[in-house]
């Protein structure tokens, strides 16, 4: 599930900064190299975490997501932050299907 994290984490960091993203060395960069709103790292990396669990059927409860966003910060990288997005997804609870 590592992977699908990464692979998640990428696409939504493409499609909030577009051209702006850099590929090359991306697990490194700060959040902060691409913007200055504190904000939008905390909705990128819940929304990353959030698209692989309900792909492996599994729900968040508010009380991670709140937990996995205080992870998050402007300094905060993306390798900072995947173990976190893992711990969560191991936090999930599965998904009631009616």
């Amino acid at each position: 599930m590592e992977q699908q994290l990464e692979n998640s984490l990428q696409a939504v960091l493409r499609a909030r900064f577009g051209q702006k993203f850099i590929v090359p060395n991306w697990k490194g960069r700060a959040f902060g190299f691409y913007t200055d709103n504190a904000d939008f790292p905390k909705m990128d990396v819940l929304e990353a975490t959030v698209n692989v669990a309900s792909a492996s059927n599994l729900k968040l409860l508010p009380s991670t997501q709140k937990s996995l966003q205080n992870q998050v910060s402007l300094a905060s990288t993306p390798s900072d932050v995947l173990p976190h997005m893992s711990a969560a997804l191991d936090a999930a609870k599965p998904a009631i299907v009616f």
